[in-house]
């Protein structure tokens, strides 16, 4: 076909678009007759078509168009990318002033904003108004904002969260600030006056859920039931294991009784979660009954579940049913790692007195030996509630002293924030954490404030992670930390995959054995690979020789229980001295290694191994 047969091809498209009416199926059929046109089936006897840029925006202009008219049609956008080129720099540009003329007195196409904030595309990055944002968190299900905050609109975005209109997305399911009917009331206005169709709508929780993600890119500020303004540290969390109210719950609860049957879960682990589960949402009572009556389990633990009255006052256990969990063992055998059967050192502060308690410590520090960085050992525990993440912990331990910080109370929040700012601010100091890029991404996330400061820390930062991602070096065929952790290393490193499908068992430990005995069976690239993601019970074994009971850190924790089982709290200790010992231990492995000697007593900031491996925070 000529030029000037394929001119009047596209020509005719153009105007079959004008025409086209509410209906997908004729849609399609246009569409996929141009696409014959444009890429001929046999391309020996037509030559390939081309597409020229003006034709390009003529057709997203024209289909804009067309959807802003007929609902259905939406659906297209996103499908026929050669012909729709949406990400070419002149259609996007085309479709961008297209929705800022459009913003501020009508609904822009639902399949265009989709377009810009689907996870795929991730285009949000272009928005340069706040009215297609808005129009986008109550049109767009499961909106990505994620290069949002490159874009000249963030700015405008944190404003309108401070406004009345901000604020009333931000307490949507908040009842106690307004009744069902004044929500109503109020999106008709709302709607008016960001141009919204009705018909557009989404259902309300995801509403809610576009909302939350914001709280991703900066803090919003909420109001409580005793209607006093909080930090929202929350972070949306998406197909959690532990997810009771979305529509998967089903399956997390087949999952969480499929696990508690194979002993993945211990049955306090799981007795929780059915606690969390029952009081997120009634209903899942329930269901979890009728899968439990399908199956055997013990006749005395469904009679208590189904006679429990499920209510909660701040996640409080009830003395009936945290009973259930009073022979909790911890840990599971006595060959774990730092078997403590007290919990006598452990003290529980509340945030607002941690911070002087904090201060003191470093100065009580200091006066001793003038010297020394005082060592405070890190680490965080989070909550996760109706869909949202929180930070519920912080522990940490300063020689023998452990200290539980609570951050649940969200009044407390501002406190939290600047405990955080003086523990990362301090030069006096040096904090030791197992995986400083996680935790540190968890407390950004969780305190967009605090972000820029913690992240250009002036304390001393050591993480165990990365010390040990320091013995494997990219280009190595026979990485370092083979030498270093001759006994241990084969035991980590090797694929469990390759033993666990055999069927007989005497088999799987001989081939096992095999492989342990041989230093080179493991690969350098498999040792890589599994040190990017390393546990932090894999760290202990390799360490330390010794194994780690993480039966209370798993994806069903339930750190916001009221109150903790002494099982949990003496996870939590038991962590921070594993990860003083593996902290120690590396120390003496790496100045043996350099032939240097030390005082086991204390770390000057002179001392070889402190320079070395500091982090050299951006």
């Amino acid at each position: 076909m000529n030029n000037r047969d394929f001119s009047q091809v596209c020509e005719d498209f153009l105007k079959q678009l004008v025409e086209l009416e509410n209906d997908n199926t004729e849609a399609n059929k246009v569409f996929k007759n141009f696409n014959k046109e444009l890429n001929p089936i046999d391309r020996n006897r037509r030559q390939k078509n081309t597409l020229k840029k003006e034709t390009c925006v003529a057709i997203i202009e024209k289909f804009y168009e067309v959807t802003k008219l007929n609902k259905n049609l939406n659906s297209i956008w996103g499908n026929y990318t050669n012909i729709l080129k949406y990400n070419e720099i002149n259609c996007r540009k085309k479709l961008i002033k297209l929705m800022e003329n459009d913003c501020e007195k009508e609904t822009i196409p639902p399949g265009v904003l989709g377009l810009f904030f689907n996870e795929k595309n991730d285009l949000a990055r272009y928005i340069t108004k706040k009215e297609i944002v808005i129009q986008a968190i109550c049109i767009v299900e499961n909106i990505s904002i994620n290069s949002l905050e490159k874009s000249k609109v963030i700015k405008d975005m944190e404003e309108f969260f401070l406004s009345i209109d901000g604020n009333f997305l931000k307490n949507l399911n908040n009842s106690s600030i307004m009744s069902e009917d004044e929500r109503e009331e109020y999106f008709e206005d709302f709607y008016n006056r960001y141009k919204i169709k009705k018909e557009y709508v989404i259902e309300l929780y995801l509403i809610i859920e576009n909302v939350d993600k914001f709280s991703q890119l900066f803090d919003i500020f909420k109001e409580t039931f005793d209607g006093s303004m909080v930090l929202d540290t929350s972070i949306s969390v998406f197909n959690d294991p532990s997810d009771f109210v979305s529509f998967n719950k089903i399956s997390n609860i087949k999952k969480l009784l499929k696990n508690f049957q194979k002993n993945i879960i211990k049955e306090s682990v799981f007795l929780d979660n059915v606690y969390k589960m029952c009081i997120e949402d009634s209903s899942n009572k329930k269901i979890l009954l009728n899968f439990m009556e399908k199956d055997i389990y013990p006749k005395e633990l469904v009679s208590i579940i189904k006679d429990f009255e499920m209510t909660s006052y701040d996640n409080e256990i009830p003395k009936k049913f945290n009973f259930l969990s009073s022979n909790d063992n911890f840990p599971s055998s006595k060959k774990y790692y730092f078997n403590e059967s007290n919990i006598d050192n452990l003290t529980i502060f509340n945030t607002i007195d941690s911070v002087k308690i904090l201060d003191n410590e470093i100065i009580k520090s200091l006066e001793i030996n003038p010297t020394e960085t005082p060592f405070f050992f890190f680490d965080i525990k989070t909550m996760i509630m109706y869909r949202k993440e929180y930070l519920a912990y912080i522990t940490i331990k300063r020689g023998k002293s452990f200290w539980i910080i609570n951050c649940i109370n969200p009044e407390n929040q501002v406190f939290v924030f600047d405990f955080l700012e003086k523990i990362f601010t301090n030069i006096d100091i040096s904090i030791v954490m197992y995986n400083f890029q996680q935790t540190m991404n968890k407390l950004c996330s969780f305190f967009k404030l605090a972000e820029k400061k913690m992240k250009k820390t002036i304390s001393n930062i050591f993480s165990i992670h990365l010390i040990i991602n320091s013995f494997v070096h990219k280009n190595s065929e026979d990485p370092e930390i083979k030498k270093i952790f001759p006994f241990t290393y084969k035991d980590v490193f090797v694929y469990n995959d390759e033993f666990k499908n055999l069927s007989n068992k005497n088999q799987s430990i001989k081939f096992v054995e095999k492989i342990l005995d041989d230093g080179d069976s493991v690969m350098s690239q498999t040792i890589k690979n599994i040190c990017k993601d390393l546990s932090f019970s894999q760290a202990v074994h390799l360490i330390l020789e010794k194994p780690f009971d993480e039966s209370e850190d798993t994806k069903y924790s339930f750190w916001q229980r009221n109150p903790l089982r002494e099982a949990q709290m003496l996870s939590m200790k038991m962590r921070l001295n594993a990860l003083e010992e593996m902290f120690m231990k590396l120390r003496e492995i790496i100045n043996k290694k350099m032939n240097l000697n030390y005082k086991k007593n204390y770390i000057p900031r002179t001392e070889t191994f402190f320079n070395k491996y500091k982090l050299a925070i951006n």
